[in-house]
């Protein structure tokens, strides 16, 4: 780990000793459009692991890509990292897929060059996996062609289907009253004992039955008992077969301990922030802890005495003239000066700051979040140095460090400017970062002490100036400046080692003391000569160093200006020609060409193109220039039919092999992912169930807070609508096949308006709800049949007879559901006729839309019944028109259509007979 000449200095009696100057690495820090993600990445090492969150560190700055998969070894296991975030020019941020517990650090960990890749395919079916498509359920390797990321692209608009087309399920009531969109979203709300699995397992035995499809079960969250029963039961039903073909592929991804590790770093990293009043000192153990070293009793303040001594050897480093003013070297002279105002105004620093200055490794940037405010009110008036601490979602983090110095609000005053409208004075790289969405998670203190009398003011700011520039080189708050090199002994880190990124322009001790000190004038002749002699000195050592690289770096500093300047001066340039092109003070109006100058306009008016303009001569083609392009299409038609490129994974054929290579690396190739969606492409219907969408949510909100992203509300992800709609779009039908998709919905505490639900529930065709008020009548399927809805219900998509019907038969059912309360307390007999005969048609349809399912024959000893939708329209239909009024109700429970309705209902009625 890289130390330098001041972390060496902190130890013990080192403090006055004279630095070494160092060279300006050739690594030292690369520019930031060097920062880009390469695939040639290949092996890194472990650099931090702090529960499911591990840093890699790589030895250059091409970096995996985001949602790359790592591999190490944990204890002779394989671990797979998912890289989440890029920190700097060689190190990621990767979330883990399994536990951590006994990685270290240094451990190897190789870039795969893709996602994470699963499975897919035929030998899937009847197989559990898990995330990374590892086979769990103990019946060795899953037999695989091929595999696919779990990351991709939704298919194409072109590619998808337009026409709504109902799924017929084969079970009676969501055929009717809520029928299924092929290809589309439905939410299954239920709670606990209503029916969810086995209702599950019959739309996979009935979906493999009518249409010949797949289905996958994705358990997302929930516990391993669930998912184990999950398992034995279907194994029991046949939906599952160990030695034939089943029709159902599992992936579990359980509850386990990383949901704790989420809130806990949830707590690490937002606590802080979100309590930035009224701090106790326990606020501060997290970085006692981890900073904290066996330090001896002394009478002063260790880390007050380390402060002090390092910012006057920073004074009295040599360094270029105009990177130390001289009028600051002035004030101070000897050190019996400097010491005098030390002894005059004592520092209050934050605790943990003299083990994060001695410590190996950079701070989190979570260390600025807990600096302590400074305290309000005029008998409290301090002066300081403070950190503000700007954060976006998505990005790694900024730090600005400033000094507050007013004589009538102090530091406050200073601090309080950042939070309020008409701001004055404020870095135009803190208004930059604004303008890009960075906003200001938290300000604090970093040293601080009681104003003074007006005749020390001076003195005591120009300390505060030297202090303010101690902490920005120490934490690499300020960009590079030409006195880099000359400071380089002071870092504690490397800049590329730190979390965060700059905002100060400057160093602090560029700037004049301002104040009421008026310099003597043997002051002002000091500070002549000091500048002459340190500019001086400062060339001829350099130039007596390494004559070459001196002219050589001159040359390259004063490139780097004109640079800059020209590159300043073209964009004013630009904005000023645009202005006038948009002005339109140089048009001809007869091309409607706009020009920038006067000239310009002259300039076309002597064209040829304006004179053919004003003649009305249009631009021809030659017929020997249309017969070319004509044989170019011809020809990449010819080969186009003979396939001579063809990709046989995406049945597109290409006209050149260039075209062939980029459609390989396109995502519409890369899109051909995941069991569901290998399904669907090979013309398949697929059924695909999560349990629980909620789940996925609920994980999206711990992977943030594990990355250290400010929550939104309700402490969820900021990214929650994309996350949801990255994963739903992908759940749709194409001209092959189709996903349709049913998702098991937890609300949480019953709160419809909780941000995970609702976003739920605006990507959902038709929601199913089970009630146990139902399944207590001992009908199942427990399907709600007023309060499940589905937009398939519509005349122009199911046409106007299952229309009908089925408004028909909701509006008996809620007519007998607002007779209840009379029944309860009246009784039948004080209804008029017609509600009589309503009642009796509505518990018939009540009983009619229980159901006998496959699955549960062996419990049941019923046989399970997968009814038409043609055939479902019709039993409703004769039983609204009275054909079944001389039936018994209990001939309606459990039966299939109609006419086994009608067969139930003559034979209970020929037993009674008897």
């Amino acid at each position: 780990m890289f130390k330098s000449g001041l972390a060496r200095s902190i130890r013990t009696s080192a403090f006055l000793k004279q630095g070494v100057a160092h060279p300006l690495r050739k690594n030292f820090a690369p520019a930031l459009t060097a920062r880009y993600a390469s695939v040639d990445a290949k092996r890194g090492v472990i650099h931090s692991v702090i529960g499911a969150v591990v840093d890699v560190k790589f030895p250059t700055d091409n970096l995996p890509p985001i949602l790359n998969a790592l591999t190490t070894e944990n204890q002779g296991n394989k671990l797979v990292l998912e890289v989440a975030q890029h920190l700097g020019e060689n190190t990621v941020r990767t979330i883990a897929m399994d536990g951590t517990e006994g990685l270290v650090r240094g451990a190897p960990a190789i870039d795969t060059g893709s996602p994470i890749m699963v499975p897919v395919g035929p030998g899937t079916l009847g197989r559990i996996m898990d995330i990374c498509g590892n086979p769990i359920d103990e019946r060795g390797p899953i037999k695989h062609d091929k595999k696919a990321p779990i990351h991709s692209e939704p298919p194409a608009f072109a590619d998808q289907s337009t026409s709504a087309e109902v799924l017929v399920t084969g079970i009676k009531v969501v055929d009717l009253l809520a029928p299924y969109p092929r290809g589309g979203k439905i939410g299954l709300f239920g709670g606990a004992g209503v029916g969810k699995t086995v209702f599950i397992q019959e739309l996979i035995n009935n979906i493999a039955k009518a249409h010949g499809g797949y289905s996958v079960f994705t358990g997302v969250g929930e516990r391993t008992r669930e998912g184990n029963d999950l398992y034995h039961e279907m194994q029991e039903t046949g939906v599952i077969k160990l030695d034939g073909e089943s029709k159902v592929a599992l992936i579990f991804g359980q509850m386990n301990g990383l949901y704790m590790r989420g809130e806990e770093a949830m707590e690490a990293h937002f606590q802080p922030i979100f309590k930035r009043e009224d701090k106790k000192e326990d606020e501060y153990d997290e970085f006692d802890d981890r900073y904290d070293e066996d330090d001896e009793e002394e009478d002063e303040d260790p880390a007050e005495r380390k402060v002090n001594d390092l910012a006057y050897q920073f004074l009295s480093t040599e360094t270029q003239h105009f990177f130390i003013n001289p009028e600051i070297r002035a004030v101070f002279g000897e050190k019996e000066n400097w010491e005098s105002i030390v002894a005059a105004s004592p520092l209050t620093l934050p605790r943990g700051l003299d083990n994060v200055i001695s410590g190996v490794n950079a701070p989190p940037p979570s260390f600025f979040a807990s600096l302590p405010q400074p305290l309000k009110g005029k008998d409290n008036l301090t002066w300081g140095v403070y950190a503000l601490l700007y954060t976006k979602q998505g990005e790694a983090p900024k730090l600005y460090i400033g000094l507050g110095t007013s004589a009538d609000q102090g530091v406050m005053g200073r601090l309080q400017n950042y939070h309020q409208p008409g701001r004055e004075k404020i870095s135009p790289r803190i208004v930059a970062a604004e303008k890009k969405g960075y906003k200001l998670a938290h300000s604090g203190l970093l040293a601080s002490t009681p104003v003074l009398i007006d005749v020390l003011r001076p003195r005591v700011r120009a300390r505060i100036l030297i202090l303010e520039t101690l902490f920005t080189v120490w934490f690499h708050a300020c960009q590079i400046t030409q006195g880099e090199a000359e400071v380089v002994e002071f870092y504690l880190w490397p800049r590329e080692s730190v979390a965060w990124g700059h905002l100060c322009t400057h160093q602090a001790v560029q700037d004049y003391i301002r104040g009421d000190l008026s310099l003597t004038p043997q002051e002002r002749d000091i500070v002549a000569a000091v500048r002459t002699t340190a500019a001086q000195r400062y060339v001829a050592r350099q130039r007596a160093k390494d004559p070459d690289a001196f002219h050589k770096r001159n040359r390259e500093l004063t490139q780097g200006r004109r640079d800059r300047d020209s590159k300043r001066i073209n964009e004013q340039q630009k904005k000023a020609k645009q202005a006038i092109k948009d002005s339109g003070r140089f048009t001809c109006n007869h091309c409607n060409q706009s020009f920038s100058v006067s000239r310009g306009l002259e300039n076309h008016k002597e064209s040829q193109k304006h004179k053919n303009a004003l003649a009305g001569i249009k631009k021809v083609t030659s017929t020997r220039e249309s017969n070319k392009v004509a044989r170019q299409k011809l020809a990449r038609k010819r080969i186009i039919e003979e396939k001579k490129f063809y990709c046989p994974t995406c049945d597109i054929s290409s006209s050149s092999a260039f075209k062939k290579r980029r459609h390989d690396a396109s995502k519409r190739h890369l899109a051909k992912v995941t069991v569901s969606e290998f399904f669907r492409d090979e013309g398949r219907d697929v059924l695909l169930f999560i349990d629980n969408i909620f789940r996925f949510t609920q994980a999206g909100s711990e992977v943030s807070a594990l990355l250290g992203r400010i929550p939104s509300a309700v402490g969820y992800q900021p990214t929650l609508a994309v996350d949801m709609g990255a994963m739903q779009e992908r759940i749709t039908t194409t001209r092959e096949g189709s996903i349709t998709s049913v998702q098991a919905v937890y609300v949480p505490a019953d709160d419809l308006t909780d941000p995970a639900p609702a976003t739920t529930f605006a990507h959902l065709d038709a929601t199913t709800v089970l009630s146990r008020g139902i399944s207590e009548l001992g009908i199942y399927p427990a399907v709600d049949p007023l309060d499940s809805k589905s937009r398939m219900l519509d005349p122009r998509l199911v046409g106007e007879e299952h229309y009908n019907i089925a408004s028909r038969v909701q509006q008996t059912l809620q007519e007998y559901k607002s007779l209840q309360d009379i029944i309860a307390i009246l009784g039948m007999d004080e209804l008029s006729e017609a509600d009589k005969l309503t009642v009796e048609r509505a518990r018939k349809l009540q009983r009619f839309l229980s159901q006998p399912f496959a699955v549960a024959q062996v419990f049941t000893g019923i046989e399970g019944a997968l009814v038409d939708l043609k055939e479902t329209i019709s039993s409703f239909k004769k039983i609204l028109e009275g054909e079944g009024d001389d039936l018994p109700e209990q001939a309606f429970y459990m039966v299939g259509n109609f006419e086994s309705a009608k067969a139930k209902g003559e034979k209970i009625l020929a037993d009674l007979e008897k």
